[in-house]
């Protein structure tokens, strides 16, 4: 990892419902391989974490679905049922390090690059950083938070779990440094990173702009 970004461990958000989905879609293949696995090589490519751990939503999971071939840790939601307020809560109770990544592995397209440009931006001046889609939206879920901060702020927002707000809110209450659209603009692909699948479709188009983009590249 380069000497300028800061220690980060990573964790992976593979257990939601993927009720539109019809199965667990983080094991879905991608190519050559599932959705899980490559959001592994991603995030690992692109900061060397001192460890990349997976959290699913349920421990059926952890018997549903072979994880041997993945090699990272596994955790469990502390507080199921809370979307995705429960993977987050589930990473940064496991935390280890100032900084921790959380990533979605339904966001295939997600570069090494611009997740190694999220992480250079987290200095001792903020408690967050995460990207806004081109959409205009926030990202949680490709997003870097400040341990003790986050955790501080989580568990005030979780003393009401009836009526959370969405996990944006978050970012609210802390010093968060946003990066705009504009900002990663010039990276590859940049209009298609926040592809995100919900559905089989959304799958199938996903592998269709992988592949006309790597067909560019030729």
């Amino acid at each position: 990892m380069s000497a300028c970004l800061p220690d980060i461990e990573a964790f992976i958000l593979i257990g939601g419902r993927s009720s539109r989905f019809g199965s667990d879609k983080a094991f879905a293949a991608f190519g050559n391989e599932t959705l899980v696995a490559r959001a592994v090589r991603t995030v690992n490519q692109a900061l060397s974490p001192l460890q990349t751990n997976l959290v699913v939503s349920r421990d059926e999971q952890l018997t549903s679905q072979s994880l041997e071939n993945v090699g990272c840790s596994i955790v469990a939601d502390r507080r199921p049922g809370l979307g995705a307020w429960s993977g987050i809560d589930a990473a940064l109770a496991h935390a280890r390090t100032n900084w921790v990544l959380v990533l979605a592995c339904d966001l295939p397209l997600i570069s090494a690059e611009f997740l190694q440009l999220l992480a250079g931006r987290a200095n001792g001046n903020v408690d967050a950083v995460v990207p806004r889609q081109p959409d205009g939206r926030l990202q949680p879920l490709c997003a870097i938070y400040r341990l003790a901060t986050a955790k501080e702020l989580l568990k005030i927002f979780l003393e009401d779990a009836s009526s959370l707000p969405p996990v944006g809110a978050m970012f609210e209450k802390m010093r968060t440094c946003v990066v705009a659209a504009e900002e990663y603009g010039g990276l590859a692909n940049a209009e298609t990173l926040f592809s995100n699948i919900n559905t089989p479709a959304d799958l199938t188009a996903a592998k269709e702009l992988e592949y006309h983009q790597s067909s560019d590249k030729i």
